[in-house]
């Protein structure tokens, strides 16, 4: 999706935020409009991606415990 004028172009906010002995994670996308995230979700499985990407994240992470 890194094409100039990509209707499924998005942006994303990742924020890391001190909880407890932790640290929370938040992200948020924006898409240009309800039908470009349909897409993104029907067609390219958007959300199992990012949800295998935090997992991978999280193992990376216990490694190092």
């Amino acid at each position: 999706w890194n094409l100039p004028g990509d209707p499924l172009a998005f942006e994303v906010a990742v924020t890391f935020t001190p909880d407890g002995t932790g640290t929370r994670l938040a992200i948020h996308f924006t898409f240009a409009d309800a039908r470009a995230v349909r897409t993104a979700v029907e067609r390219y499985g958007v959300i199992r991606g990012g949800e295998e990407t935090l997992e991978r994240i999280a193992r990376y992470l216990g490694e190092g415990q």
